[in-house]
């Protein structure tokens, strides 16, 4: 990816909705589609950061009218996730806030299409004077594991 990759439409930008995650705006959907990360320069980039965080790659260019973004989930330990909602959730705060994206609008984010395991992802957030507030995160995915974790 070259910075001539990168979209202008909003900043790349660590949100948190609850987790944080770096918002990447990318122009292309071919671009999105042949990422290939350099994980050990990510990791060292993210050493830096006070609290764990990794990029969430988005771009409106998707080749479908019922899509509003296409996505990637990819963490600096080497995996990449077929749906982040914690992520969406950030990213439809960013879209919000720099108006690529109307306050209660519903956005569908497609993720996962280049591990074949495609999900859809809907989103929409309001908006509080400069406060983005009520973000909102469902859709459909296809489970693989379920656990339980107590303390």
């Amino acid at each position: 990816m070259k910075p001539a990759d990168i979209s202008e439409e909003g900043p790349i930008q660590t949100i948190s909705t609850g987790l944080p995650f770096a918002v990447v705006p990318l122009k292309r959907l071919s671009t999105l589609q042949s990422l290939r990360p350099d994980f050990q320069r990510i990791r060292a980039y993210f050493d830096r950061e006070h609290v764990l965080t990794d990029f969430y790659y988005v771009t409106r260019e998707t080749q479908e009218s019922e899509v509003g973004l296409r996505s990637r989930g990819m963490f600096s330990t080497g995996g990449e996730d077929p749906a982040t909602g914690s992520a969406a959730g950030c990213t439809v705060a960013w879209m919000v806030r720099y108006g690529i994206a109307q306050p209660g609008q519903t956005v569908h984010i497609q993720q996962g299409v280049e591990i074949k395991r495609p999900s859809h992802i809907f989103v929409r957030a309001n908006k509080q004077g400069e406060k983005i507030v009520e973000v909102r995160v469902g859709g459909h995915a296809v489970e693989i594991m379920e656990g339980e974790f107590s303390l």
